[in-house]
């Protein structure tokens, strides 16, 4: 069973358009392979086997097909179904999802399950605010390794794009990489307590445009990949956050900010 940077650097080969045919998938390929599916870009990579069975199962195979994933689990099962985060009104359905898988399979460890359960909202919170609504996210518990993933990747604006407004001398993805994984460094805007409340279903903004306005369900704070990466440290884990050319990861106790081929806005595993 390959590693979690196996995965990515598996993904990567995929991403730069290397064509696969492939038995295995993981959250870290269905989320990303539904992100780029839903944008247009559709990987050139056949699956087989497991490979194929998965797609079905988790929703993946519904997406490639230009269809939406079921969004209900299945009680008892070790992994999620793909979640497709439109809005932020879908942020609280999805987290919904995530942690209960998080919660019925961490049964032992409720501490680190509420601090995965929290960076879940977050990752979530962050793809309608930064990507339009193009990504998703899954998890999957592996109980042969007593190993937990969680993927969310979009195919929002990406770090960079965000980072250069709060920073205007950061240049390039990995700066901007690095940027975002210090703690205490966000670039979500600290919401005005007298900006106007939209309905999370409203289809127009009735204001003025020089009226603040903000939907409820917006909750992103901020600390996200700062406090993931401190349970990842913590826990002895690994991490991956790929944004732009940039791939930042944790693994076997290193880290390491490694070039990849690019990716339009974030994944996050």
């Amino acid at each position: 069973m390959l590693d979690l940077i196996q995965r990515f650097n598996e993904l990567a080969r995929v991403v730069s358009g290397t064509a696969r045919t492939l038995s295995f998938l993981s959250p870290v390929s269905a989320t990303a392979w539904a992100a780029m599916a839903r944008s247009g870009h559709a990987p050139a990579t056949q699956l087989t086997g497991n490979g194929q069975s998965y797609a079905d199962t988790v929703g993946l195979s519904d997406i490639l097909q230009g269809g939406s994933p079921i969004r209900k689990p299945t009680p008892g099962n070790p992994y999620s179904p793909l979640v497709e985060l439109l809005s932020h009104a879908a942020v609280d359905p999805c987290n919904t999802v995530i942690n209960d898988l998080i919660h019925s399979q961490l049964t032992n460890f409720p501490h680190l399950a509420r601090q995965a359960s929290m960076i879940t909202g977050e990752l979530h919170d962050n793809v309608p605010s930064h990507a339009s609504g193009i990504g998703f996210s899954m998890a999957q518990y592996y109980p042969s390794r007593n190993e937990l993933e969680i993927c969310v990747a979009d195919m929002g604006r990406g770090m960079l794009s965000n980072v250069k407004t709060i920073d205007s001398s950061i240049t390039d993805h990995r700066e901007a990489v690095r940027w975002c994984v210090q703690e205490g460094h966000t670039t979500a805007r600290n919401a005005d307590e007298w900006a106007q409340h939209l309905p999370e279903d409203a289809m127009q903004n009735p204001y003025n445009a020089s009226i603040e306005t903000r939907h409820n369900e917006n909750s992103h704070a901020g600390l996200g990949l700062w406090k993931l990466a401190e349970i990842i440290r913590a826990t002895g884990g690994s991490l991956c956050i790929w944004s732009g050319d940039a791939r930042w990861q944790i693994h076997a106790g290193h880290e390491d900010l490694v070039r990849v081929p690019f990716w339009q806005g974030v994944i996050a595993g």
